[in-house]
């Protein structure tokens, strides 16, 4: 039975409701199917290196597992997606030796599971989180939330000392995004959250190179705290570059409440700075100090009036 087949993909086929016997050869297993109403015992498919299992919720409680603990025999595992509507998160992930990224779905989590060491990169969908995140972490370094309904979400860089990218994203609920001592942290992304009033930045942020901030309707501070200042003005976005030094991108879009942006100190790292779709932002300030700033893309800011330092930026548009 198909003795060198290594990868079945199987995407929104569904019509599928069980899984047939499959051929303990294949490294890749990717089934996506909303009418899926049994996931077999696949421990004999030890060769696995990716598994991607998702109903969609489309069965919600008739979907019969039998459990996933088979899971943990799948040794060979770098990379697992669990998108099974209110199916638990075997104990037995922790085992996996080789794990290097993990996707959960649809789950209420009163603790966070156990996950190996080696686990590098972490996608959170619809995931409501009791408590703190697994302290097996210490590697992670990309970490996706996207539609986690909680009011306030805080990261810590004790628990996440690796971490670089963090991307959040639909949290309809989000109103303060906490991000504290998170010295390796080089990439934010916060997009489509329209409660969300502020980002706290607590202690060191020094390796932090983007920001992005798409579409959060309610923002509008952003909040420096360090050793011997706190550093928040409403509607005014300030990037103080004592403590923002190695930013190289900043991108603002659909954020309905910013009035000002500022820039106070200098840069030589600073090289893109946009603009979209901000219409109560008047004035956009500081930018001399931007030394080596090579873009500048304003778009529908139609109250914005004052530009102030564009003409002393040499680098612009080369």
């Amino acid at each position: 039975m198909l003795p060198r087949l290594q990868r079945i993909e199987l995407r929104k086929c569904h019509k599928i409701q069980e899984l047939p016997t499959l051929p303990t050869c294949l490294t890749h297993l990717e089934v996506a199917s909303s009418s899926l109403r049994e996931v077999p015992d696949l421990s004999n498919l030890t060769n696995l290196v990716e598994l991607d299992l998702d109903n969609g919720g489309g069965v919600g409680d008739e979907l019969c597992t039998r459990e996933l603990r088979w899971i943990g025999r799948l040794s060979k595992l770098t990379k697992l997606s669990i998108r099974l509507h209110k199916v638990s998160v075997p104990t037995e992930v922790s085992s996996l030796p080789l794990l290097n990224e993990l996707a959960l779905f649809d789950l209420d989590l009163q603790t966070f599971p156990q996950v190996p060491l080696s686990l590098q990169k972490l996608s959170l969908d619809n995931v409501s989180i009791i408590g703190s995140l697994s302290p097996n972490l210490i590697n992670l370094s990309c970490l996706k939330l996207c539609g986690c309904p909680m009011q306030e979400f805080q990261l810590d860089g004790i628990e996440l000392p690796q971490l670089k990218e963090l991307h959040v994203s639909d949290g309809a609920p989000l109103e303060r995004l906490k991000l504290s001592r998170m010295r390796k942290l080089r990439d934010v992304t916060v997009q489509f959250c329209p409660k969300l009033v502020e980002i706290q930045f607590s202690w060191a942020v020094e390796a932090l190179e983007a920001l992005s901030i798409h579409f959060c309707d309610s923002f509008k501070r952003l909040v420096y705290e360090t050793a011997d200042e706190l550093i928040s003005c409403e509607g005014r976005l300030i990037f103080p570059l004592t403590v923002l030094n190695n930013l190289r991108a900043l991108t603002l879009s659909g954020c309905l409440k910013i009035l000002d942006v500022r820039v106070i100190g200098t840069s030589d790292s600073w090289e893109h700075f946009r603009l979209f779709h901000c219409p109560h932002v008047q004035g956009l300030g500081g930018l001399s100090n931007l030394k080596n700033l090579k873009s500048l893309d304003i778009q529908s800011c139609n109250r914005l009036r004052v530009v102030e330092g564009v003409d002393e930026l040499e680098l612009l548009g080369i």
